[in-house]
């Protein structure tokens, strides 16, 4: 899924340029889709995550969780 994001062409090591850790994205992403299973999360948003070179991971720079008010759960 994350060959298909045409904006991470050049994390691929695009032109020369080095191979970044797509690795630590998927990870990353694995992770916090997560969150998707806590029925007290109204929302949640990373932004921006950047993406180290190949071994160099990938960090949050912000980050929010919002939760559901008690009593609004769906």
């Amino acid at each position: 899924m994350i060959d298909e994001v045409r904006g991470l062409l050049i994390s691929g090591g695009y032109r020369g340029r080095p191979r970044g850790d797509l690795e630590a994205l998927a990870h990353a992403v694995a992770v916090f889709s997560s969150l998707a299973e806590c029925d007290w999360v109204a929302e949640a948003e990373i932004n921006p995550l950047i993406i180290g070179h190949a071994g160099g991971g990938a960090h949050a720079v912000d980050g929010l969780v919002r939760r559901e008010a008690a009593g609004q759960r769906q």
